[in-house]
C-alpha cells in the first residue's frame, strides 16, 4: 500500500518540469536556430533572447538595435527554423524590442463632432485664406470670380462646417 504513494516535492517537480519543458525547449531552440545564421549566428545569440510567445508571434528582445536589424533581415531564416523545431508553437511572425524599452497600448479616442470640425477648421483654414486671397476680387490683378463658382466653394464650405 505505500509504494502507491509519492513523495509531494517529486509531485511538485514533476509539475513544474512538464509545463516548463516546452518554454525550456523554446529557449534552447532559439539559441540553435539563432546560432546557426550565417555570419554573425553566435553573436546574435549571445545578444538576443525570446521574451514573450502569443498568438502565434514570439517577442525578442535584443541589447542593441543593430542585432535588432539583423535578427529581421534573417526573420524568415529563424521562423522556418523554429518551425521545424518546435511544430507544436506555429510560430508564424517575430517581433523584436530593444532592451528595456516599453510598448504601450495606443487608445484610439472617439472624436466629438465638434472636435472632429476644429480639426478640419485647423488643416483647411489655410488652404480657405489662399483661395480668398486668389479669387477675391484685387484691384491691382483685376480678377473677379466666376458666381457660380463662388456658390461651388460656399457649398463646399458649408458641407464641411455641417461635418
Amino acid at each position: 500500500m505505500i509504494e502507491n504513494f509519492s513523495k509531494a516535492s517529486d509531485l511538485i517537480n514533476e509539475f513544474f518540469d512538464n509545463n516548463s519543458q516546452s518554454k525550456m525547449s523554446l529557449l534552447t531552440v532559439w539559441v540553435k536556430v539563432v546560432s546557426s545564421v550565417k555570419n554573425n549566428g553566435m553573436q546574435l545569440a549571445d545578444h538576443s533572447r525570446v521574451v514573450d510567445y502569443k498568438n502565434g508571434t514570439l517577442l525578442v528582445e535584443a541589447d542593441h538595435s543593430a542585432w535588432i536589424q539583423i535578427l529581421q533581415m534573417n526573420k524568415k531564416y529563424i521562423i522556418v527554423g523554429l518551425q521545424r523545431n518546435l511544430p507544436q508553437l506555429e510560430i508564424r511572425n517575430l517581433m523584436f524590442k530593444l532592451s528595456g524599452q516599453v510598448f504601450k497600448k495606443t487608445e484610439k479616442k472617439e472624436l466629438s463632432k465638434a472636435e472632429l470640425l476644429d480639426i478640419l477648421n485647423k488643416k483647411y483654414a489655410p488652404l480657405e485664406e489662399e483661395i480668398e486671397k486668389n479669387y477675391k476680387k484685387d484691384d491691382s490683378n483685376d480678377v473677379k470670380i466666376n458666381g457660380q463658382l463662388k456658390e461651388l466653394f460656399d457649398k463646399l464650405k458649408n458641407n464641411i462646417q455641417s461635418c
